[in-house]
C-alpha cells in the first residue's frame, strides 16, 4: 500500500531492527575506524537492498564487508546482515555519524515501520608530528596542510623505492629465465 509509505522506503518486507556501533570513540586524523551496522529480524535478509548511509565530509567511507546469517525461528525465516565499513576521519574535531533510518513494511501488522540507529559521536584529534617543515610553514600553510605535505613526501619516497625493487626483481627473474631458455636451445 502507498498510504503512509515512508519517503525513503525501498521495498523491504519483514520485521527488522537496525543498530550501529563504532570500534573507537576517539582517534587521530587518518586513523581507521570500523563502523558496524547490523540489520536483524524476520524476513529474507538475503534479498535486502544495499544499505545507504548518510555522507559526511569529515569521513572517507569505503565499501562494506557484508555477512549474512539465515536460520529458521518459530517456523519463520530469521536473519542478520552485518555491514562492516572502514571509515577514515579527514578533519580534526567532533564528527557526528548520523542516525540511519531503515523503513520496512511489516506484513503481520500491515503497517510501515521505521527502525533507526542512534547518532554516534567521534572525537578526532589532529595528527601530531615530531618536526615541522620550515619551508611549508613559510608558505603560509596551516598545520594540517604542513603535516599532509610531510606525509606525502615520506610515503611517496617509500613507494618509489618499493616500485624500483619490484622492477629490479622482475627484470632479474625474467632475464634469468631468458638466459636459461637460450642456453637450453644452444645445447
Amino acid at each position: 500500500p502507498e498510504m503512509d509509505q515512508p519517503i525513503n522506503f525501498n521495498g523491504v518486507v519483514g520485521r527488522y531492527q537496525i543498530s550501529a556501533t563504532i570500534d573507537k570513540s576517539e582517534v587521530t586524523v587518518d586513523d581507521v575506524v570500523i563502523l558496524t551496522v547490523v540489520i536483524s529480524g524476520f524476513g529474507n535478509i538475503e534479498t535486502l537492498p544495499d544499505l545507504q548511509l548518510p555522507v559526511t565530509e569529515a569521513l572517507t567511507l569505503y565499501d562494506p564487508k557484508i555477512q549474512d546469517i539465515v536460520e529458521t525461528r518459530q517456523g519463520k525465516i530469521y536473519g542478520q546482515r552485518t555491514y562492516e565499513y572502514i571509515m577514515i576521519p579527514t578533519k580534526p574535531g567532533t564528527v557526528t555519524i548520523p542516525s540511519v533510518s531503515y523503513p520496512y513494511f511489516d506484513p503481520e501488522t500491515a503497517l510501515y515501520q521505521v527502525s533507526n540507529t542512534r547518532a554516534t559521536g567521534l572525537t578526532v584529534h589532529p595528527k601530531v608530528n615530531s618536526s615541522v617543515d620550515a619551508s611549508s610553514a613559510m608558505d603560509g600553510g596551516t598545520p594540517s596542510q604542513i603535516s599532509n605535505r610531510q606525509d606525502s613526501t615520506s610515503s611517496g619516497g617509500k613507494y618509489l623505492v618499493y616500485r624500483v625493487l619490484v622492477w629490479v626483481f622482475l627484470l632479474l627473474t625474467l632475464g634469468g629465465s631468458g638466459y636459461v631458455g637460450i642456453r637450453k636451445i644452444r645445447q
